[in-house]
C-alpha cells in the first residue's frame, strides 16, 4: 500500500488481499529465503504443486495461510465493465501457470495487449511441479500472443522455455481489434473453446469468493 501511495496510484487502484490461483481455495505459503516478508513468500501447497492444503488447528511457525481467488473471479465479479487491459504483470514465485489457468475466461473475452511474466524459476532446473509451461505457451500463442524478452527485441515464440535467454518475458497480442474468443470463434483448434462469452451468466462462472 505504501508503494501505491508513493506513486500516486491510489485514486485508480484497487487492492485485494488474496493470493491468486486457478480457483477459490486456501493455500499454504512459506518464505523463499530468510528475509521473511509477504512479498517473497511462495505458495507451496495446492493443486499442481502438492496435495490440497488444509489449515491445521495450530498454525505452523514459518508458514502462512491465505485464501486464493482467480483472476477470472476478480475481473468478472468486480470489474466486468473493463473490456480492454493494456498490461498485466504476473510475478508469483513459480505459480504463474496456475494464475494463467484461472484467467482463461477473461483472456478469451477481453482485449489484453501485454502480459509481463517472470519465468526464471519455471525452467526445468528450478521447477519440479507438474504444471506445464509449454501447454500455457501453446494456448497463448494460438490466442495470438508473441513471446518477447523484456526489451521487446528477442522473439521466443515457438522456442522451448529452457532456451529462453531472459528471466522475464512479455506476451504481446498481435491482434488488437477483437478478443481471441470473438476472433477465433468457429475456427479449428480454437484455444478459447469452452471459455466463450455468455450473455448473462459471467458472474456464475466466476464462482464464489
Amino acid at each position: 500500500m505504501a508503494t501505491v501511495r508513493r506513486n500516486g496510484w491510489r485514486p485508480r487502484s484497487t487492492l485485494y488481499m488474496n493470493a491468486v490461483s486457478y480457483e477459490s481455495t486456501r493455500v499454504e505459503m512459506k518464505p523463499t529465503d530468510s528475509n521473511i516478508n509477504l512479498s517473497n513468500m511462495r505458495i507451496t501447497k495446492t493443486f499442481c504443486v502438492d496435495e490440497t492444503s488444509t489449515t491445521p488447528t495450530n498454525a505452523t511457525y514459518g508458514l502462512d495461510y491465505m485464501d486464493a481467488v482467480s483472476l477470472d473471479q476478480v475481473m468478472l465479479q468486480h470489474h466486468a465493465d473493463i473490456q480492454h487491459v493494456h498490461a498485466m504483470k504476473i510475478d508469483v514465485e513459480t505459480f504463474e501457470i496456475q494464475v494463467m489457468n484461472g484467467s482463461l475466461y477473461f483472456l478469451c473475452n477481453r482485449r489484453v495487449d501485454l502480459i509481463v511474466m517472470e519465468i526464471l524459476f519455471l525452467k526445468s532446473q528450478y521447477y519440479k511441479g507438474p504444471c506445464q509451461f509449454d501447454k500455457m505457451q501453446d494456448r497463448l500463442e494460438r490466442m495470438g500472443f508473441d513471446i518477447l524478452d523484456i526489451t521487446l527485441t528477442v522473439n521466443f515464440t515457438g522456442i522451448p522455455l529452457d532456451n529462453f535467454t531472459s528471466n522475464d518475458v512479455v506476451f504481446v497480442q498481435r491482434f488488437k481489434d477483437k478478443p481471441p474468443g470473438v476472433r477465433l470463434r468457429g475456427s479449428p483448434n480454437n484455444p478459447c473453446e469452452g471459455f466463450e462469452l455468455r450473455s448473462n451468466d459471467e458472474r456464475n462462472l466466476a464462482g464464489v469468493w
